[in-house]
């Protein structure tokens, strides 16, 4: 009886086993005739279009990424109160925490230093360690500043100028508002991506009563801004790149600053610091906050 028993047992172990098997060969089989394509389809198809264009994580911009905009000769590197392009002498910096702790009482008596440009956002969650604190000291050594916001064109217009907007006191700046563009997000039309920046500068503009100053690189606007609603015909710009002479934008397209160098030295900064100076004719008073200014480009 129980030999009989146990053959039983056995015999049911061993096709259920054979029917596993089998199912398993199935489903190996029909998963390696089904094309790529398909099957990518229908994984993307269970999200929606906004989710899959958000893929993308937004992280903080990295140093010395930050501005790295084109591979050109750059300049030779010396203090920056010393190492100034032929042109006007007004120079001006942009900072964020990558500079530590900046002594400004020394930075305001730089005779080159016009004016500053301090990070304060970037995307929808990120606020610069630092900025409180250099807005405050800026103001108290005279220094003419203003703010800038890292722009991710992965992350909706609004939710990064909610950021911008709950940081920055629009009543106490010098200057008009900059954003920084500088990174195209992968899977992400072109078209899509000036979309969301005009709709950003938008809100800037209500909120600011000016259009913002614009900052990217030389190759990044020809590549992606140019020929747009973008382009310097509509929005002033500070075009950065690291080379001897000042770059020439396509279609001979006018800006007002060149950003020269991003690892200039300077009396009252530790480390590197971007330096920038105008070009032409163009001066300081183009960039001052000038509240419902009709007509500003």
């Amino acid at each position: 009886m129980n030999q009989r028993y146990f053959h039983y047992i056995f015999t049911f172990v061993i096709f259920f086993i054979i029917g596993l098997s089998a199912e398993a060969q199935n489903h190996t089989a029909n998963t390696k005739h089904r094309p790529l394509s398909l099957m990518k389809k229908e994984r993307t198809e269970k999200m929606t279009k906004e989710e899959y264009e958000m893929m993308e994580p937004a992280e903080p911009d990295k140093q010395p990424s930050r501005c790295k905009p084109d591979k050109y000769l750059k300049p030779i590197q010396v203090p920056g109160i010393f190492f100034m392009p032929t042109g006007g002498p007004m120079h001006g910096y942009d900072m964020s925490h990558y500079q530590g702790n900046v002594d400004w009482d020394v930075i305001a008596k730089d005779p080159l230093a016009g004016y500053i440009y301090l990070k304060a956002t970037e995307s929808n969650r990120i606020t610069d360690s630092k900025y409180d604190y250099n807005f405050r000291e800026c103001k108290r050594v005279g220094l003419k500043v203003g703010s800038y916001h890292f722009f991710r064109g992965q992350i909706m217009p609004q939710q990064q100028f909610e950021n911008f907007i709950s940081v920055v006191d629009v009543k106490k700046q010098d200057l008009i508002p900059l954003v920084d563009v500088e990174i195209m997000p992968r899977r992400m039309s072109r078209s899509l991506f000036i979309s969301r920046l005009k709709s950003f500068c938008d809100m800037v503009e209500k909120a600011f009563g000016c259009k913002p100053l614009i900052y990217t690189g030389k190759n990044f606007y020809e590549r992606y801004l140019a020929n747009t609603v973008m382009s310097s015909e509509n929005y002033k710009y500070m075009i950065a790149a690291y080379i001897v002479d000042e770059p020439i934008l396509v279609n001979g397209d006018d800006y007002l600053i060149w950003q020269f160098t991003s690892t200039g030295r300077t009396d009252g900064v530790r480390g590197k610091v971007d330096i920038s100076r105008f070009r032409g004719g163009h001066q300081l008073d183009e960039i001052l906050m000038v509240p419902n200014t009709e007509n500003d480009k």
